[in-house]
């Protein structure tokens, strides 16, 4: 073979071997492609869940407040709402056929903070682990789930229970037979606005917490295992 030769194989075979090599590594380039594509879908689908959960109990909390206002409509609870036990009000939503096994009829604001046995301050009936899981540490949260509007009147009505005496009645005693007034309680200075806004902030603390969860797994998935 003459040197001519040698030398359009050897230039063959380097364009070969090029070849070869740019396919492998074209080849390498999808696949990390794929795999940054599917882990996009996976955080993207981890986001939208944890959206979605939230998004779900609010509509419930809606759906539930609306079967209240039609039950109300249907009862001799006046519009402008009425004190009344936890235990009645529970027997109320039974009696108008809304399904509340495993539920604890739910204040707004505490009763701990003031808060009276009043429908205007009863956010229907939540699960009793979440209630009792959160105690009265979460009013902004309830305000927050409540709505706005629904936040105001828990709020009046507390007031309106702490300025007359022969109200006092309504607020449930506490450790040691102690009662709490509104306008004594950690809230005093604040609307339903305010403890709504709060609420609404802790929403946005939870979300921010979701997305760096989902970022920190993230990242652990792209670690390499040793």
């Amino acid at each position: 073979m003459d040197a001519s030769s040698e030398f359009i194989n050897l230039w063959l075979h380097t364009i070969q071997t090029l070849e070869v090599d740019d396919v492998r590594n074209a080849c390498e380039r999808d696949r990390e492609n794929d795999r940054l594509k599917e882990e996009f879908k996976r955080l993207l689908s981890s986001y939208q869940e944890n959206q979605y959960k939230l998004d779900e109990l609010k509509r419930t909390v809606d759906i539930q407040n609306k079967q209240i206002e039609r039950s109300l409509r249907r009862s001799t609870i006046s519009r402008e709402g009425q004190f009344m036990k936890r235990g009645r009000y529970r027997k109320f939503l039974e009696d108008a056929g809304i399904d509340i096994m495993g539920c604890d009829v739910f204040h707004i604001i505490a009763s701990a903070h003031g808060g009276p046995d009043h429908t205007d301050n009863f956010l229907f009936a939540l699960g009793e682990s979440f209630n009792r899981q959160i105690g009265h540490n979460l009013d902004g949260l309830n305000c927050f789930l409540a709505g706005r509007e629904k936040s105001k009147k828990a709020v009046e009505i507390a007031k309106r229970v702490a300025a007359d005496e022969t109200l006092w009645q309504h607020v449930e005693e506490r450790s040691r037979g102690r009662k709490v007034l509104y306008t004594q309680g950690v809230h005093r200075e604040k609307n339903g606005d305010k403890l709504y806004k709060e609420g609404d902030d802790y929403v946005r603390i939870l979300r921010k917490a979701a997305r760096e969860a989902a970022r920190e797994a993230a990242r652990e998935d792209r670690t390499p295992q040793m």
